[in-house]
């Protein structure tokens, strides 16, 4: 009876699915599995269990195989005894846990680790090397992320046929790492990867190249070694870009001043007529709006569909000490776009309030209007992004509540949609918490204190009727 039992159990275990088998040996698997783990891996341990029927494909709840912990740990005793029992070399985990959700296979899991010696063993026993997870990595990708130029060298040799397209990718990446991460060195592993013929002039889908990418950076090693080998200095990326924009765009001021010396032009303008000082305003670099002023940028150059300003494009964005910046180079309050839109117009259409009271304490004229009539109050009214905060700023500060645009509408009737602003315009004149700081200057105006320091100022009790009155006229 005993004996019939055991075959049996033997002849199921021929027959049934891996799946069966893992379940089967569901006692003896985290044992198994653990083994791996360990700084030495018990090879003889894993051949008896091997021997016994254990499936060396099984995966545990992570969805991972032994050769996935084995190459994780670089063991490679264990490896080759688990690849000696058949184990598939490029099978990759399938759980929702990690790192099987992501598809990971045994090297790219010995990759991630910058175990050598396991790569070396994987790819000499014919592992994939172009294989790449659910998220379209390869090996080669974690290689790179670390900047571990052995692990880079050791695949892309030429004897594992690594196909060019993947090798153009990976260079990308590689400039894409430098300067952001601090491991590993990813100028060294761009080396490695020219010298294995990964192409220099490679874009990716928005026509970027690798002096891009590394002007983006600011990583001038980078940028130094790519010109070496005869990368093009005048690239242009698909929205005509140059390397100015990108470094510009970066905030990289040392990178700036090489491409500046290599006599780039200064005044080069992308496919909408916008500088390298214009993305440095917008993007709130103040010094380098400084740095490209002094240089020889213009201030006051336009683009090409809305004759946006860098001035303008900062006060659209918020940025503060751009606007200082811009103002003492020698922009003006006067600056407007192609439809008269001024710089406080932008800096509340953007909901910038910090950028509204700057302008407004710089001495801004508030009812300024555009093309259409409109002053910065009427944006403040009508668009949702801007709050009833701003249009209370604004009308403390002098703004006309009674001014109509030129098709003749009142602020109320453009806040004909939004009861709530509505009832404020109706009822403005209420107590604003921020008074004190909003109409300083025109308080000591009043009280002929003009002259007082500004430490002072901060401590100037406003008198009620006066706050009234401010209130009643609605001056600053």
């Amino acid at each position: 009876m005993y004996d019939s039992g055991s075959a049996a159990r033997r002849h199921d275990l021929q027959t049934q699915t891996k799946v069966r088998q893992s379940r089967l040996f569901g006692s003896k698997q985290p044992y198994f599995l653990r083994l791996l783990w360990m700084k030495d891996g018990d090879c003889d341990k894993i051949r008896s269990l091997l021997e016994g029927g254990m499936d060396v494909d099984a995966e545990d709840d992570q969805g991972c195989t032994a050769l996935h912990h084995a190459a994780k740990a670089g063991h490679c005793p264990a490896m080759e005894v688990l690849l000696d029992r058949g184990a598939d070399i490029d099978v990759a985990g399938n759980s929702d846990l990690t790192p099987g959700k992501t598809g990971l296979t045994a090297l790219h899991l010995a990759a991630m680790n910058s175990h050598c010696a396991a790569i070396s063993l994987l790819l000499n026993r014919g592992a994939d090397v172009d294989k790449r997870n659910m998220l379209n990595q390869t090996a080669l990708h974690f290689a790179i992320s670390r900047g571990n130029c052995d692990l880079v060298g050791l695949l892309v040799h030429e004897n594992f046929g690594f196909c060019q397209p993947l090798m153009d990718k990976h260079l990308l990446e590689a400039l894409q790492h430098s300067s952001v991460s601090t491991e590993g060195d990813h100028d060294e592993a761009c080396s490695v990867l020219l010298a294995g013929g990964a192409d220099i002039g490679v874009v990716d889908h928005y026509g970027c190249t690798l002096l891009h990418y590394a002007a983006f950076k600011g990583n001038n090693d980078a940028i130094l070694l790519l010109l070496d080998r005869g990368a093009d200095l005048d690239a242009r990326n698909t929205y005509g870009h140059f390397l100015l924009h990108s470094a510009a765009l970066g905030g990289h001021n040392d990178t700036i001043n090489l491409l500046l010396d290599r006599d780039v032009d200064i005044e080069a303008e992308d496919f909408g007529g916008r500088t390298a000082l214009h993305f440095a305003a917008q993007y709130g670099h103040h010094k380098t709006v400084q740095l490209l002023c002094s240089r020889g940028g213009d201030l006051t150059g336009k683009d090409k569909f809305a004759e946006m300003t860098p001035l303008l494009l900062a006060a659209q964005n918020g940025h503060c000490d751009v606007i200082d910046v811009a103002l003492s180079l020698g922009a003006t309050f006067a600056e407007e776009d192609v439809l008269g839109n001024k710089v406080l117009h932008f800096a509340v259409l953007g909901g910038w309030m910090d950028a509204v009271t700057h302008l407004l304490d710089l001495g801004i004229e508030v009812n300024a209007r555009n093309e259409g009539g409109a002053t910065a109050l009427h944006y403040a009214v009508y668009w949702k992004e801007c709050s009833l905060k701003m249009a209370e700023v604004l009308l403390l500060s002098g703004a006309d509540c009674n001014v109509k645009d030129i098709e003749g509408r009142t602020l109320v009737d453009v806040a004909l949609e939004d009861t709530g602003m509505q009832k404020f315009l109706l009822h403005h004149l209420e107590c604003h918490p921020n008074l004190k700081r909003l109409c300083r200057r025109k308080i000591l105006s009043v009280l002929g204190k003009s002259g007082q320091e500004e430490s002072d100022v901060h401590q100037f009790t406003i008198p009620q009727d006066l706050k009234d009155y401010l209130l009643f006229r609605a001056i600053y």
